[in-house]
């Protein structure tokens, strides 16, 4: 997705981007609590991934649907 924003120069990349990072970054705290020994259920991962996919696609990723269709 962020290449093919990249090659098309959408001009919301980098906030895009950051968003992307942010989601890598909690997986990574996932990841941590886990290996950690916290109790953490695939329940709560599952609902986050659901939650933040579907905020994504409705939210952000409309954005660059409505430029491209602009374009």
């Amino acid at each position: 997705e962020e290449t093919f924003l990249r090659e098309r120069h959408f001009p919301g990349l980098v906030d895009h981007e950051r968003i992307h990072q942010q989601l890598y970054q909690k997986l990574l705290e996932f990841r941590l609590m886990l290996l950690g020994g916290e109790s953490l259920s695939v329940f709560e991962i599952q609902r986050f991934l659901h939650d933040w996919l579907l905020g994504h696609i409705r939210s952000t990723d409309m954005k660059y649907a409505d430029f491209f269709r602009r374009k």
